[in-house]
């Protein structure tokens, strides 16, 4: 009953959806296309030339500034990467050491097993 119920959910929201994308597609159509170009270079420059227009301090060059929060950026990675790699190096060792203990487990039954044995073999 439940399954039914999600079913028709789900072809009710599929129609709804179909119903809307067909709504829209005219309007879509009219708007006119942007050309969008990804160019690293342009960011950095975009950037760049925020910082030279927000400098309030006309005689502190944006390089510098850039440079100082590149700096800082890399320094947080830095700190990020070195607590990852202690964490990792965390677990790795919990995980040895439980793979050791597993280890002792099997042993310590073949250590049973031979001492049931010296024990079978005593005669009382």
């Amino acid at each position: 009953m439940t399954f039914l119920i999600v079913e028709i959910l789900f072809f009710l929201s599929l129609i709804g959806i179909i119903g809307l994308a067909f709504k829209k597609i005219p309007e879509l159509n009219k708007l006119p296309a942007k050309k969008v170009v990804n160019n690293k270079n342009d960011h950095i420059i975009n950037l760049k030339n925020k910082m030279v227009e927000m400098n309030p301090l006309g005689n502190i060059s944006s390089d510098v500034v850039l440079q100082k929060i590149l700096s800082k950026i890399r320094v947080t990675n830095l700190k990020i990467e070195n607590k990852t790699s202690k964490l990792l190096s965390k677990i790795r060792r919990k995980n040895h050491q439980k793979k050791k203990k597993l280890r002792k487990g099997k042993d310590y039954w073949k250590e049973v097993r031979n001492a049931t044995k010296k024990e079978e073999e005593k005669p009382e």
